[in-house]
C-alpha cells in the first residue's frame, strides 16, 4: 500500500498514512514497545531508506 494511492476497497490504507506521515524512526519504537512490530531485521534497513514509491509491493487485489 505505500506505493500506491489509497483506494475505497484498500484495507491497509490506514497503514500508509501512518507511513506516510509519522517519522518510521519515531513510530519504530513506540510499535517495539508495544510488542506490534517484530525486532528490527537487515532487510527492513533496506526497506527504510527507499521512498515510499520504490517499496516493492505485491499486490493481492483485484
Amino acid at each position: 500500500a505505500l506505493g500506491r494511492t489509497p483506494v475505497v476497497g484498500d484495507y491497509t490504507r490506514l497503514g500508509a498514512e501512518i507511513g506516510r506521515r509519522i517519522d518510521m524512526a519515531y513510530f519504530y519504537d513506540f510499535l517495539k514497545d508495544k510488542n506490534m512490530i517484530p525486532k528490527y531485521l537487515p532487510y527492513m534497513e533496506e526497506i527504510n531508506r527507499m521512498r515510499p514509491a520504490d517499496v516493492p509491493v505485491k499486490y493481492m487485489g483485484k
